[in-house]
Formats: structure tokens, sequence, C-alpha cells
């Protein structure tokens, strides 16, 4: 339980006095200071928007909203630790909020806290047992647990809850690739960008995540094409993953120069992909970039798989990936 905000307010003179969007302080209701903290956070404005949510908890409490918003504010400024007592006290004060305990538990993997998010996400499940986010969450957690039965059955379980969860396709397309079912992992990922694709296209989606969104799915699919031992193919879809999240790189850096998002890794952590399952098939598809005449590209992917095979402490395949990064740094 917080006895206090776990962090500073440091930018007090981007707070003018003189009117309800300027927030002067204590001098407005909670739900006042939320929708000015809203407008803020849509003109792109964080450190306003930070000030008007912190403002709000302050002044009330016990207002969970207050809370969950300014975690997202920490969340997209980086600020990870912070914004993890902020959903805990979310919750606290609102524990049949869903979204703060996926959110949480997605914090807490990045922190590398896999039983913590892991407990959380059950929580969620055990309080709403129609979330379909909580049981995608928790099959790809499971699956880098190396618990791919249980896994697979969270993320069925989800797509059974909504048939046409994209997310829940790519999540089980995973699953599928670390158990070696390829053909089935390829249709399945092959469905998730389907069905998205649709939603893309028709709601002329147009704000920070869109491309992304569709880029994590060509880069899954990528990986199970690497696995079949198709490159050539691999390499055209992880290009297709990358000309898709160019766009949206360029609006998160103009939006949140910052955030842990302002990174083309960035790109490849959004999915929690299994050292055990994952390490090789990025080499694999980084010596196909490579192969392909795309440093730059193979770099990024083969310094992830260095990565991946270091969290297993497999310093002889990390020695062989150094040695394919001098290789290719000592072409440019």
């Amino acid at each position: 339980m917080l006895t206090k905000n776990p962090f500073e307010r440091k930018n007090e003179q981007a707070m003018p006095q003189s009117s309800p969007d300027s927030l002067p302080s204590s001098n407005f209701s909670a739900k006042t200071l939320i929708q000015a903290g809203d407008r803020f956070y849509k003109e792109r404005k964080l450190v306003e928007a930070q000030n008007a949510y912190q403002e709000a908890s302050e002044i009330d409490p016990t207002n969970s909203e207050a809370f969950v918003k300014l975690g997202h504010i920490l969340l997209v400024q980086g600020k990870t630790d912070a914004a993890i007592a902020v959903y805990q006290k979310a919750i606290e004060l609102n524990p049949k909020d869903i979204e703060s305990y996926n959110m949480l538990s997605s914090l807490l993997r990045i922190k590398g806290k896999r039983s913590e998010a892991i407990a959380v996400l059950k929580k969620a499940i055990q309080t709403d047992s129609n979330s379909v986010e909580s049981y995608r969450l928790l099959g790809l957690l499971l699956a880098y647990e190396d618990n791919l039965n249980e896994a697979s059955n969270a993320c069925n379980q989800a797509i059974q809850l909504d048939p046409n969860y994209s997310l829940g396709y790519n999540c089980l397309g995973i699953i599928l690739t670390s158990q070696g079912k390829l053909d089935e992992a390829i249709s399945t990922h092959q469905t998730s960008i389907k069905l998205f694709s649709e939603k893309y296209r028709n709601s002329n989606l147009d704000g920070v995540g869109d491309g992304l969104g569709l880029a994590i799915r060509y880069y899954a699919l990528s990986l199970a094409l690497t696995a079949q031992g198709k490159p050539r193919e691999a390499v055209n879809t992880y290009n297709v993953a990358l000309k898709l999240f160019e766009p949206d790189l360029l609006r998160i850096l103009k939006f949140s120069p910052n955030s842990p998002k302002a990174s083309v890794k960035y790109f490849y952590r959004q999915v929690p992909l299994s050292p055990k399952y994952f390490s090789t098939l990025h080499k694999q598809l980084g010596i196909a970039l490579k192969d392909n005449g795309q440093p730059e590209e193979a770099i990024f992917v083969l310094q992830l798989a260095k990565e991946l095979f270091a969290e297993q402490n497999n310093q002889e395949q990390v020695a062989v990936i150094n040695n394919l990064l001098k290789e290719i740094e000592s072409t440019q």
C-alpha cells in the first residue's frame, strides 16, 4: 500500500495559475483536473498532464481514475517504478479495474518480475473471467516460462471469448512456433494480420501505435517463416513490419522523445519471446538480413539474439553473435 506519491513534481513552473486549463493548485475538483489532464495529454503536453493527474490524486486520494491516468502518463515517460506504484494504488482503490491489473503485469514483466506478473494476471482473471486481454498476457508469460500447454489454453480462451481478437491469434501463433507447429503457426499469424488489417483500414486510425500494432504481427510471422526454413519470405515479411513501424516511430519521437517507445528496440520487445525458442530464430533472421544486404537491420536483430542467448547464459552463442556483428560492422 502506498503512503505517499512515489514521485516528485519537478516542473511546477509548467502550471500557470490563471484558469482551469492551467490548474491553479488545489482550487479545482479532481474531476476538473482530470478533464484538464485529458486535454493536456491530447495536446501532447505530458508534463502538464502528469501534474494535472497528480494534483487530482492529491485532492481526492480515493479517485482511482486519477491514478490510472497518472500511471499511463508515467509509463509513456518511461518512469516504470513510479507507474508500478501508481497502478498498485489504482487496484487498491478499485479492485475490479482489470485494465490496471493488465498494465501492472506488463510493467512487472518489463522489470523481470515474471512470477509476480503472472500472479497479477491470475488475480485479474479471478476478478473478471471474461477479460480477453488478461488471458492473452497470461498466455505469453506462461510461454516465456516454458509452460506451453497452459499458455496455449490461455490464448485459446481469449480467442473463444472473442473470435475476432487479433492479438489472441498473435499470442497463439507465437506459442505454436515455440511448439514447432509451424504450418499452424503461420496460418494463425495470417489470421491475426487479416483481422487487424481490416480494422486498420476501416477505422482510419491515425494515432501512435496503429502501425506498430500491425508491424508486431508481421514481425511474429517473420519468425515463424524463419523457423520453417524460408529465409527469403521471412526477410520480406520482416521488411513489411519495419515499413509499417517507421511512421509510428517518428510520431513517438515527436510525441515523447524520452519514452522507451522512442527506440527501434522497443519494436522488438513488444512481445515477450522465450529465449529458449527465439534466440536461434533471431540469429537466423539476422543472418538472412545480412545476406540480403541490410546490415543495419541485421545488427538490430542479431543484438536481440545476443540478449536472448545471454539470458540463457549461452556464452558460446554470444561469442558467435559478437563475431557476426564485427563482420557486419567491418563492411560498413
